[in-house]
């Protein structure tokens, strides 16, 4: 069978996930590939769950794929990497944007937010990078660029889906009056994802 390349982008509502989620598959369709996109969110305006799985290859037969077979885990909150660990593969890549949003649940009282998930992530995933997406979108002047920044992050990683292509899927996606602003910010998450790989060698 052909190669088909699983991703699954995880946060909570008002993150950009499922833009996010659009200019990936768009990079992917840019870059000559067959492309499927699911997208799974429930109470997203209200900070809920949010998952966008985007499938790439020669050739892609169904939207979504099951636990065990992500290659690529991208999450925009800590506690949603936790939850939805279980889609990567024993070979897969999580790449996290530090942040930690209160879900309703822990907000609320009913449950405790888990104090160690960097260090159960660090544990369950030997190739696990995290990022300060949202402090480095802020010093570009808006936080909400984080999910483009994550984007450019991801992009080092994915070698078969050329820069020409995202800049294309994000011209073609991003208003006019924010182009230039989340042209930035994936140019910020393609050096800060050179410079964790620099530090690591």
């Amino acid at each position: 069978m052909p190669k088909v390349t699983n991703i699954a982008l995880v946060g909570v509502g008002g993150q950009g996930i499922i833009l996010a989620g659009k200019v990936l598959a768009q990079a992917a369709v840019n870059a000559g590939f067959d492309v499927k996109v699911a997208e799974i969110h429930g109470m997203a305006q209200r900070g809920g769950s949010v998952i966008t799985q985007v499938r790439y290859g020669e050739a892609v037969f169904a939207p979504t794929f099951g636990d065990g077979t992500a290659d690529y885990l991208v999450a925009f909150e800590r506690l949603e990497a936790l939850r939805h660990f279980p889609l990567l593969s024993d070979e897969g890549v999580l790449l996290l944007s530090d942040t930690m949003l209160q879900p309703i649940t822990t907000a609320t009282g009913m449950a405790a937010y888990p104090r160690d998930i960097i260090e159960q992530l660090t544990e369950k995933c030997p190739q696990f990078a995290s990022f300060s997406a949202e402090f480095a979108a802020e010093k570009l002047g808006n936080v909400k660029v984080a999910n483009i920044l994550m984007l450019g992050i991801l992009s080092t990683y994915l070698r078969d889906i050329p820069e020409t292509a995202w800049q294309e899927a994000i011209d073609q996606l991003i208003p006019e009056k924010f182009l230039e602003l989340n042209k930035q910010a994936f140019a910020a998450g393609v050096d800060l994802a050179a410079q964790q790989k620099e530090a690591a060698v």
